[in-house]
C-alpha cells in the first residue's frame, strides 16, 4: 500500500514546533507495511491544505493527515477535506455527548467553540480519541480514495496511530484473505519522561522488529506499547514475549508491570511480601495518594498510615516546623464564647514530660510521624 503524510500548522513551517508527528508517522507506517511516497508540511490556510491533500489523493489515493482539528478558526482541516470529498458535515450526537462529558469530569463548562468538534463529514467513520476532544476521522469514498484525519497532538496522534488506524490499514491490506492476528503487549514504566526512557531503550525498534513499538505516556508514567502485525498467532505471542522481557530489562528500576497492571495495586503486593507498612504524608493533595491506594481491593490487608497538612492552626510555631497534621496544634483549644483569643490548654499531669519529649522529636510541640506520644488530655 501506497500513501502519503501531510502535516499541518504553521508553527511547524516557522520552526517553533519541532514535526515529531512525521517521524512517528513514518516509522510506525513502514513498520505495518506501507510505502510512504511523500510527505509534506503546510500552513495553517485553506488553499495549502486543500492543495496538498487534493495531490496526494491524486497520486496514490490514501492521505494521512495530522493537525487542525481543533475548536478554534485556524482549524479547518476537517471542512478543507470534506469539501474534496464532497460530503457536508453534519452533527454527531453521540460525540458531542462524549465532549460534553469530558469537560464535565473536568469541573469545566464547555466552550460553546467545543461544539464544532462534533461535526464531522457525513458518512466519515469516527475514531474515538479519549485522550483529548478532537476525534479522529477514516473518509473514504465511492472511488476508494482514503483521507485518515488525525489530531495534531502528538500524546493524541500517537494513541490513535496505534490502537484505530493501524488495525484497519492492516486489515485493508489484505482483502478477502484469512484474517491476520494483531497482537498487543503492554511494559509500564514509572518515574522517568518519554524523552528519557527513549534514551534508555536507544534503538530498540530494529532489533524487535517486525514489532513496532509506540511510546504512550500518562499520569502514572510511560507505557509501552509492543505490536505484532500480519504473524502467525504462535509465532506474535512469542516475539512479544522477547521483546518484552527485553524492554523490562532495559528499562530497569522504572518497569512495574505489564499490560493492566496498576501501579498502586503493585505497590501494596511488593509491601505485602516484605511484610511492611506503609505511610503517606500529603499536602495540597486532598487525600488523593491514600484514596488511590485504599480503593484496590485488599488494601486493608497491608497497615496505612496517612497524614495530611492543618488548613489553619493558631500556633505560630506549628507552621514552621509541623507540616504534616491532621489537627491544629493541641497547645491551643478552641476560644471560649465571646472571646476572639484562643484559651492555652491547662496542664495535666505528667503532660510537662510529654510536652518535653514532643520538643525533642523532629518536627517540634504539634507532633509528626514520628511523635507519637499522645496529646494530653484536658
Amino acid at each position: 500500500m501506497k500513501l502519503e503524510i501531510v502535516t499541518i500548522g504553521t508553527e511547524l513551517l516557522l520552526g517553533y514546533t519541532v514535526d515529531s508527528n512525521a517521524a512517528e508517522l513514518g516509522r510506525a507506517l513502514a513498520a505495518a507495511g506501507a510505502e510512504i511516497t511523500r510527505r509534506v508540511t503546510v500552513a495553517d490556510r485553506p488553499d495549502a491544505i486543500r492543495a496538498a491533500v487534493a495531490e496526494a489523493l491524486e497520486r496514490t489515493g490514501f492521505v494521512v493527515t495530522t493537525g487542525g482539528l481543533g475548536p478554534t478558526r485556524d482549524d479547518m482541516t476537517k471542512t478543507v477535506v470534506a469539501e474534496l470529498f464532497g460530503k457536508p458535515l453534519v452533527l454527531d450526537e453521540g460525540l458531542l455527548a462524549g465532549i460534553t462529558a469530558r469537560f464535565q469530569r473536568l469541573g469545566r463548562p464547555m466552550p460553546a467553540v467545543n461544539r464544532t468538534q462534533a461535526d464531522v463529514p457525513e458518512g466519515a467513520t469516527i475514531l474515538p480519541n479519549p485522550r483529548g476532544t478532537a476525534p479522529g476521522l477514516w473518509i473514504e469514498d465511492a472511488r476508494g480514495r482514503v483521507a485518515v484525519l488525525l489530531p495534531g497532538v502528538p500524546r493524541e496522534m500517537r494513541g490513535l496511530l496505534v490502537e484505530e488506524v493501524l488495525p484497519r490499514l492492516v486489515r485493508r491490506d489484505s482483502p478477502g484473505a484469512r484474517p491476520r492476528v494483531v497482537l498487543s503487549r503492554t511494559v509500564r514504566t514509572t518515574g522517568v519522561p518519554e524523552s528519557a526512557l527513549a534514551e534508555r531503550l536507544g534503538a530498540i525498534e530494529t532489533e524487535i522488529a517486525p514489532l513496532t513499538l509506540a511510546y504512550l505516556p500518562s499520569t502514572d508514567g510511560v507505557d509501552l506499547r509492543l505490536t505484532a502485525w500480519s504473524l502467525e498467532q504462535g509465532d506474535a505471542e512469542t516475539r512479544l514475549a522477547t521483546a518484552a522481557g527485553r524492554l523490562q530489562q532495559l528499562a530497569g528500576e522504572h518497569w512495574y508491570g505489564d499490560d493492566g497492571a496498576d501501579l498502586a495495586a503493585v505497590v501494596l503486593e511488593a509491601l505485602r511480601r516484605k511484610r511492611q507498612r506503609l505511610g503517606v504524608a500529603e499536602s495540597c493533595t486532598g487525600g488523593m495518594v491514600a484514596e488511590r491506594i485504599t480503593n484496590i481491593p485488599g488494601a486493608s490487608d497491608t497497615p496505612t498510615s496517612s497524614r495530611l497538612p492543618p488548613s489553619e492552626c493558631r500556633s505560630k510555631r506549628c507552621k514552621r516546623t509541623a507540616p504534616f497534621r491532621r489537627r491544629p496544634c493541641a497547645r491551643w483549644r478552641k476560644a471560649p464564647s465571646g472571646s476572639s483569643r484562643p484559651r492555652r490548654a491547662s496542664p495535666s499531669p505528667g503532660s510537662r514530660d510529654r510536652e518535653a519529649a514532643r520538643r525533642r522529636s523532629r518536627w517540634g510541640p504539634c507532633g509528626s510521624p514520628r511523635a507519637s506520644i499522645p496529646t494530653p488530655a484536658r
